[in-house]
């Protein structure tokens, strides 16, 4: 198994929690890969790779406009690097096949971008996956 963090639109979150699997379209997200962690200093550990993973999705979810990044355990198998020349950010991973509701651990919600430090990481605040539904009322995509 392998953490992937999707960052996920409105309509990706009302598919998964309607018919609790997304489509076996090919879904983009970040993940601790060997190009990550050559990127990241020596001293890096677990927790600061898969870190810098969860910052990597959160910057992709805010520049499509977007604020809800899914953590999900995915089968190794189903996860595969971009194609050559399509990587766009040394923790960008391709998962295959879809993904079932069953597999997310968490989401995570950027702060609306009025309240966000240009100079410092993305601030999140955590949600339990089976808040998905309290989720999308406070997002207001209910």
């Amino acid at each position: 198994m392998r953490r992937v963090y999707l960052p996920l639109t409105a309509s990706q979150l009302h598919t998964l929690q309607g018919t609790r699997r997304l489509p076996d379209d090919e879904l983009v997200g970040f993940a601790v890969t060997e190009l990550l962690t050559e990127t990241l200093p020596a001293s890096e550990d677990d927790e600061g790779r898969e870190y810098a993973a969860l910052q990597e999705a959160a910057l992709q979810s805010a520049s499509r406009g977007g604020r809800v990044v899914v953590a999900a355990d995915v089968d190794d198998e189903l996860v595969q690097p971009p194609a050559p020349g399509d990587e766009g950010s040394p923790s960008r991973v391709l998962v295959r096949e879809g993904l079932d509701l069953r597999r997310v651990v968490s989401l995570q919600v950027l702060d609306p971008a009025g309240e966000r430090d240009p100079d410092s990481d993305l601030d999140l605040s955590w949600y339990d996956v089976t808040e998905l539904a309290q989720l999308l009322l406070d997002l207001g995509e209910a």
